[in-house]
């Protein structure tokens, strides 16, 4: 067996789990509109669930039915339900594969505020920086009604067949996590003041869930290793709370870090974070108590996990959206099927910001939440597809069509697969996404697919293949301005220069577009070995927008300590030997001299109907192609045209 410190049995409490993954709760926005689980949700975990994870953790399951956590919310409040969720249970059951509910009261979180303008609440009155509503205090007495619907709650849990619970005591968030921590407790009761009175509520309500479902139900605390924020509870202090939630009867502590909003980016590390970032805290709590130790943040690859088991420092890891990205992963880890587990990037572009889309998804996965829609099934007709294009779409493309027994023929005019990731991975913090293209590439090279490397499509090609269908993924084509003096020898494309076709060693350097490519062109830039002072113009108001918020704010800070000059709303109007002209708020103004001029102004469409007339029976248009956007609009374009092939 592979890894065998991972795929070894765990014991918590009364409940054994047959391997060292869990499965994390996330905001997955698949349930019905009334909360209950639907058939996509059970679909999506019944995936994991095959793919061999020891234990899932639901979403949030509020003790509170009227009381919404990120809009319609998990309950146990009706029959209907009820009877989904154990359909749901039995289901993950048949795979042997534990299952237990996160509850939780989302107390000033709730959206209940925001969405229906209704009342929320918590330990004190707080703002909620998110949403800008300000819940009411809780009384003594209301405090003793939650603690009481934490007991029922989880008293129908196992009533149902759940196999535990946990309950969410992290981040100062939700109504748990915002007693536990004094940046929001402000009380001066029995219920606030010191740590040991801020431990009050958790405590109490650990107690209440012990004596309604049983003193041997199990019971996970999620609690924050350290809040990180300065007027928060730090490591010391969740030492002692986490020998107080054992000593009050825990079976298992999970470690996550940060507090919400101001570390959003440490809860739900995206690029550029470290990986398993809350490790060394999970480490000294597992030293503190004698119950097993859970860990959560971006431990993603079995090696790791595996690794950190074996050192003594946990006793269980809990990935979340590396199993969106496959839910196959503990099953091909055990198998040592490394190079077929579609890697996590940590991009959060489906997962966490999926851009208007109805629920999570995943830029590498686009079966994640669409389980039965998007099954692979083998194709009514047999057809020859020629897919044009070897980036990230058209890969996706060919192997899906492979799989439904096409015959497919890949061409690419570059002599390596990949496209834009070959350029995408060149930023200093965006390494992983080579191991993403290294799994497409392992994915259609071990696949009956004819590659054509180094070949540039014409039409004399394609009469020559005679395809019955053409799938164009071509990508998009780099937007040159039309700004005087553009075609001065300083001036180059960011693709260049990130590829290393041109070195830039040092100098004053101006990047012209501030948007993804741009901003990571110049931290590329910025790692110069010799001095070098970059400067960004980007025509709207706003640098990254295309980012979700937290690697937005990552970039920019990073850019800021190196000391990069980013002008927003400026738009580049001439460029001349004396120096660069810049035109902001209607002035133009000269802006100096520069060594290196790139321009990062984004991408077009690059497909030619023309190119492709009568040439199949049909013809189809993907990815940047068809309109450029990101790599997940690519990759769910190409997995959705293969099945409709």
């Amino acid at each position: 067996m592979n890894y065998p410190n991972l795929f070894n049995e765990v014991q918590i409490g009364s409940m054994t789990v047959k391997n060292r993954i869990a499965m994390s709760p996330m905001s997955l926005r698949l349930s019905d509109s009334d909360g209950a689980v639907s058939d996509k949700l059970l679909k999506f975990w019944e995936a994991r669930a095959k793919g061999g994870v020891g234990m899932i953790i639901t979403d949030v399951l509020t003790v509170q039915p009227d009381y919404c956590y990120l809009g319609p919310t998990l309950s146990l409040g009706t029959e209907k339900e009820r009877d989904a969720m154990k359909k749901l249970i039995d289901t993950v059951h048949g795979y042997g594969t534990k299952i237990i509910p996160q509850l939780s009261h989302p107390g000033p979180d709730s959206l209940r505020g925001l969405l229906f303008q209704q009342e929320t609440v918590g330990p004190s009155k707080i703002v909620n920086k998110y949403y800008g509503t300000i819940c009411r205090e809780l009384s003594v007495g209301e405090i003793e009604e939650i603690i009481e619907m934490y007991g029922d709650t989880a008293k129908k849990a196992r009533a149902l067949g759940f196999d535990g619970v946990e309950f969410h005591c992290a981040h100062a968030y939700m109504l748990a996590g915002a007693f536990l921590s004094p940046i929001r407790n402000k009380r001066t009761d029995k219920y606030g003041g010191s740590l040991e009175c801020r431990l009050r509520f958790p405590l109490e309500v650990i107690e209440n869930i012990k004596t309604k479902a049983g003193a041997d139900f199990p019971i996970v605390v999620r609690m924050s290793g350290d809040e990180l924020i300065e007027d928060g509870n730090h490591l010391e202090d969740m030492l002692l709370a986490a020998r107080a939630f054992e000593e009050a009867g825990a079976h298992a502590l999970e470690i996550s870090g940060g507090v919400q909003p101001e570390y959003a980016h440490h809860i739900i590390p995206c690029l550029g974070e470290k990986k398993g970032l809350n490790i060394a805290q999970a480490a000294e709590i597992k030293r503190a108590v004698a119950i097993p130790v859970l860990c959560v943040g971006k431990i993603h690859t079995p090696g790791f996990a595996d690794s950190l088991i074996a050192a003594g420092k946990l006793d269980m890891v809990v990935m979340g959206r590396a199993l969106i990205s496959d839910p196959e992963l503990p099953n091909k880890s055990m198998a040592g099927d490394i190079d077929n587990i579609a890697p996590c990037i940590g991009c959060g572009d489906g997962c966490i910001g999926s851009g208007g889309i109805e629920h999570a998804t995943c830029g590498i996965n686009p079966m994640a939440g669409k389980e039965k829609e998007m099954e692979i099934l083998p194709a009514p007709v047999m057809k020859h597809v020629v897919v044009i294009g070897g980036g990230p779409g058209g890969m996706m493309a060919a192997r899906d069509c492979a799989l439904r027994g096409h015959k497919v023929t890949l061409i690419e005019k570059e002599e390596i697969l990949g496209g834009t990731l070959n350029v995408a991975c060149r930023a200093p913090f965006k390494q992983d996404i080579t191991g993403w293209t290294k799994y497409l590439i392992n994915q259609v090279t071990s696949l009956d697919i004819t590659i054509l490397q180094g070949k540039e499509c014409s039409s004399t090609l394609l009469k020559e293949i005679s395809p019955d269908t053409i799938v164009v993924a071509t990508g998009g084509t780099a937007i040159v301005p039309k700004i005087k003096g553009i075609d001065k020898q300083q001036v180059v494309m960011a693709a260049d220069v990130l590829k290393g076709n041109i070195p830039v060693l040092g100098g004053n350097l101006l990047v012209i577009g501030g948007g993804i490519v741009g901003l990571e062109t110049a931290d590329f830039l910025e790692q110069n070995i010799n001095p070098v002072t970059v400067t960004i113009m980007e025509m709207t108001e706003e640098a990254g927008k295309e980012y979700l918020p937290a690697n937005k704010a990552f970039i920019l800070k990073k850019l800021m300590e190196k000391g990069t000059k980013i002008y927003t709303g400026t738009q580049v109007s001439r460029i001349e030997e004396e120096g660069v002209y810049g035109i902001k708020e209607g002035m133009e103004s000269n802006f100096g001299k520069f060594d290196r001029i790139i321009i990062a102004c984004g991408f077009k469409s690059s497909y030619e109907e023309s190119l492709y007339h009568g040439l199949a029976e049909e013809v189809h248009v993907i990815g940047d192609a068809l309109r450029p956007r990101r790599a997940l609009e690519a990759i769910a374009e190409g997995a959705k045209i293969a099945r409709e092939i």
